[in-house]
């Protein structure tokens, strides 16, 4: 740092990558028409539950479009240990190309090198989806996030849709959130659940702590059939 950065908001330091061990991570997800069930998932590209990894595994990654050989996409996850890794992995169409690295967990699927025209799925221990990218969007949208080794992720925002964008009752939907956390010894917590109608924010006024390697997943549940969305904000520092 200079000495002319003192004078700035905290926040524009952090997301410019100059304060020290610590840096901005968003968390969103949305799922275009969430079946109205009895089950919260998180917002993500598929209209169910997300299942972990029991194990570090090497993941497959493939297009639904054999006009995708020209795509190079990034996956950003972490190790056994939960440290985090990341690989590029070149697309070559219809045709799964098998990553180098073993992955236990996936928080970012992007793409760094042209434009997918089919959605890209990864997939580990064979059948279980990782992580899924659809045509045109050029990263994963999922409210699903693991905590890497040796930092803690301090939320400070959340919000939450629920909109019929289409059919006979388009506008605000009644819809349910909930915050779903699995700690690294494998105990879950399901709490802060509430409705809401169309839009909810929360703003924490003392950020709050999720410690290294927990799994947060932000869930929704909807009434009648219409789409979600999730984002968040937080700060992850090194500690």
């Amino acid at each position: 740092m200079t000495g002319r950065y003192y004078l700035e908001d905290t926040e524009i330091n952090i997301a410019r990558g100059i304060t020290h061990n610590t840096s901005v991570r968003n968390i969103f997800g949305t799922t275009a028409e969430m079946v109205a069930n009895t089950d919260f998932i998180p917002c993500w590209e598929l209209d169910a539950e997300y299942e972990y990894m029991s194990s570090a595994n090497t993941l497959d990654v493939v297009s639904t479009s054999t006009l995708d050989t020209a795509v190079t996409v990034k996956l950003i996850g972490l190790d056994t240990d939960y440290n985090e890794i990341e690989e590029v992995v070149p697309l070559t169409g219809q045709t799964p190309v098998t990553t180098t690295n073993a992955f236990l967990r996936i928080n970012d699927l992007i793409t760094i090198a042209g434009n997918a025209a089919g959605d890209v799925t990864v997939t580990g221990d064979g059948t279980i989806t990782v992580a899924k990218m659809l045509a045109g969007t050029g990263r994963n949208q999922a409210s699903i996030y693991t905590v890497p080794a040796g930092c803690n992720f301090y939320l400070t925002r959340i919000n939450a849709f629920g909109v019929a964008t289409s059919g006979g009752n388009p506008g605000a939907k009644v819809t349910a959130f909930r915050n779903f956390v699995q700690l690294s010894n494998g105990v879950q917590l399901r709490v802060a659940e509430v409705d809401y109608n169309g839009v909810m924010e929360i703003l924490r006024v003392v950020p709050f702590k999720y410690s290294e390697k927990t799994d947060i997943q932000l869930q929704a549940k909807t009434y009648t059939d219409h789409a979600a969305s999730i984002f968040a904000e937080g700060i992850i520092v090194k500690e």
